[in-house]
């Protein structure tokens, strides 16, 4: 379907979806496009098998144009394009470069990891109420 840099569109549907908080199981909901099909589409397996309907409703559900997602200044706008690099970051990324594929990948998946739990726990929007014990038989039977 693209002519353009598959790897863009991955990253601007994963990134995208990601900044609004959704679950691939919600968008799955939202948009009646399978949860498998959508992760597929973001993994970059099956981005040459997406339908234009398909990606329309995915925009839609993120409230972006075709416009939008396809200008060139999206990618700043969602902190993943090279102008969105941190200072500093530039080194740490030509070490990353420079290590073997095998431990690079890992590495990657691991932050990845990281970013998405870090993700969650700030998208908490209430805080965890904790009821201290207030007897020793019921500090001797709680699960925690």
């Amino acid at each position: 379907m693209f002519e353009g840099n598959g790897v863009d569109i991955v990253l601007r549907l994963r990134e995208l979806r990601r900044s609004l908080g959704l679950q691939q199981k919600e968008v799955a909901l939202l948009t009646g496009i399978g949860e498998k099909s959508i992760s597929s589409f973001e993994s970059g397996a099956r981005t040459d098998a997406m339908k234009i309907g398909q990606l329309r409703r995915l925009l839609q559900v993120y409230g972006v144009t075709e416009s939008e997602f396809f200008c060139e200044e999206f990618e700043s706008r969602l902190g993943i394009g090279e102008d969105a690099t941190p200072e500093g970051a530039q080194p740490f990324w030509q070490q990353m470069r420079d290590l073997p594929d095998s431990v690079r990948d890992s590495l990657l998946e691991k932050f990845r990891l990281m970013v998405d739990t870090a993700r969650e726990v700030q998208a908490l929007s209430r805080p965890v109420s904790y009821a201290a014990p207030t007897s020793d038989w019921e500090l001797l039977n709680s699960r925690n």
